[in-house]
C-alpha cells in the first residue's frame, strides 16, 4: 500500500474556493470509467506549523501501478477543466508529489 499526497500552496483568502475545485476534480475522477478507486481519500490544510494555504490531497493505492495509471489518466487532458481552474489557486513552484510506502 502506498500513501500518495500532492502538495500544494494556495494565494491568501482563497482556500474555500481551491477546495471546492479539488472536491469537484476528486468527484470527477473517482466517477471515471478504468480509474483506480482510490482509498481513504482525503484533503488536509496546514493547521499548526503548515501555512492554513498549504494543502494535501492523500490518496491511498494498493499498487504504485495503480497511482501511475492515476497520473496518466490525469495527463491525458480528460480533466483539463479542472487543471485550468486550479491554475490560478496554485502558487507557481509549490506543487509536488511525494510518496511513501505504508509498513504497518
Amino acid at each position: 500500500m502506498f500513501a500518495c499526497q500532492w502538495h500544494f500552496d494556495i494565494p491568501f483568502g482563497t482556500q474555500k474556493e481551491a477546495l471546492e475545485i479539488v472536491r469537484q476534480y476528486g468527484e470527477a475522477m473517482s466517477k471515471s470509467p478504468g480509474m483506480p478507486q482510490m482509498q481513504n481519500e482525503r484533503v488536509m490544510v496546514g493547521h499548526i506549523g503548515p501555512s492554513p494555504s498549504h494543502v494535501v490531497v492523500e490518496s491511498i493505492v494498493s499498487s504504485l501501478a495503480e497511482w501511475e495509471k492515476m497520473m496518466q489518466d490525469v495527463g491525458s487532458g480528460k480533466y483539463q477543466e479542472f487543471a485550468t481552474k486550479m491554475q490560478k489557486f496554485i502558487v507557481p513552484g509549490s506543487q509536488r508529489w511525494e510518496v511513501y510506502r505504508i509498513v504497518q
